[in-house]
């Protein structure tokens, strides 16, 4: 039997889009229609948690009423912008997240929920399958087919050596182990990514009083990067499912910032991304990428220096890595790896968090 418990307060919906010049845009009708006129396709990615509250909605009754204590009512309020179904969904990617069989029932539950509140979408209506429910099981990194794997590879391992440096205290100093970190990913993979070294400024940033908005952008970065369900890991299977987490985050943002710098079969792409995670929401406002030319797509940092009460913190760790970043670029120091060898190097780092969670975490 399931047993649902209504939310206290119904989440909140986010439209998200990667790539802006430093405010987030709003979609909107006159957007979807100027898109039209341009020739150019509004592509609506879905988040696996916008998939998993149509599936909980179902699960409760599926009732029109409940929308609202879902948080669905926005979504709808989304899909209608045009009338038409000119906007292009996309919920493959969600499926990525997923169990086989957990992944054929949110897909299921979709084409239902579309086929019932936005039937523009859909060619025919859908009925739920009677044997709806399944176990929310585990999906491993080692789970996924290898091309997932091979997707997921490089923001995992990085956010697995960030989880290493986190839960091992060996430095105090918030600097001092930022740079640890640095020096972790170049023994191990040799390959600075710009997203997962201004996430790891984020989570070992020290904490600054009388800054509010600072302390709230911190927090989100530190919850949705080092945190599972607000709380601490306490194994090293937690410590994998947050890095794991995190890297899903991280290949959904890809992929829209991809469609949109290169477009898709030679058709301009306006990519956004939908989402039920503020944390995410809270990302995409810190970090900006370029809208065009020859960096088209690369990640703007806008965090140099967030906070008027610095300590020192932010301006020693930018200098580091841009001097970091000279040298190698002198040196001629761009790794590479070929897939099978960066899963290989996965692999190693699973077992260098074993070998820490072992003594570090607290059971």
């Amino acid at each position: 039997m399931i047993l649902w418990v209504p939310n206290a307060r119904p989440p909140s919906l986010y439209v998200l889009k990667p790539i802006h010049t430093g405010k987030m845009p709003s979609l909107d009708g006159p957007r979807l229609h100027d898109n039209a006129r341009a020739g150019r396709e509004t592509v609506l990615l879905f988040d696996t948690n916008v998939i998993g509250q149509m599936y909980d909605f179902a699960m409760a009754g599926g009732r029109h009423e409940q929308l609202a204590e879902f948080g669905l009512d926005q979504l709808i309020r989304v899909l209608n912008l045009s009338g038409d179904g000119r906007l292009a969904l996309t919920a493959g990617l969600a499926s990525r997240e997923l169990t086989p069989a957990m992944a054929s029932r949110f897909h299921r539950v979709y084409e239902w929920f579309l086929g019932r509140f936005a039937p523009q979408y859909v060619d025919h209506p859908f009925s739920l399958p009677p044997d709806l429910w399944v176990p929310r099981e585990d999906n491993g990194f080692w789970d996924k087919p290898y091309e997932d794997q091979i997707a997921f590879a490089l923001p995992y391992a990085l956010l697995l050596l960030m989880q290493v440096v986190m839960i091992d205290d060996s430095e105090r100093n918030a600097t001092d182990r930022f740079e640890r970190f640095v020096r972790l990913v170049l023994a191990e993979i040799d390959v600075l990514s710009a997203k997962e070294m201004e996430i790891a400024r984020w989570c070992f940033s020290p904490a600054i009083d009388r800054d509010p908005a600072y302390g709230r952008r911190r927090k989100a970065m530190i919850w949705n990067f080092t945190r599972m369900g607000g709380k601490r890991p306490r194994s090293a299977l937690d410590l994998r499912r947050i890095a794991l987490n995190g890297a899903y985050d991280l290949f959904l943002i890809t992929a829209a910032v991809h469609a949109d710098a290169h477009g898709l079969d030679g058709v301009a792409q306006d990519t956004w991304i939908t989402t039920y995670d503020g944390k995410l929401a809270r990302y995409c406002e810190l970090f900006s990428y370029a809208p065009a030319g020859s960096l088209s797509g690369a990640i703007v940092a806008r965090t140099e220096v967030p906070t008027d009460r610095d300590p020192g913190y932010w301006r020693s760790t930018a200098d580091f890595l841009r001097q970091l970043e000279l040298d190698r670029v002198r040196r001629a120091l761009r790794k590479t790896y070929q897939p099978d060898e960066m899963i290989e190097r996965v692999r190693r780092i699973e077992a260098i968090v074993a070998s820490i969670a072992k003594s570090k975490v607290s059971p």
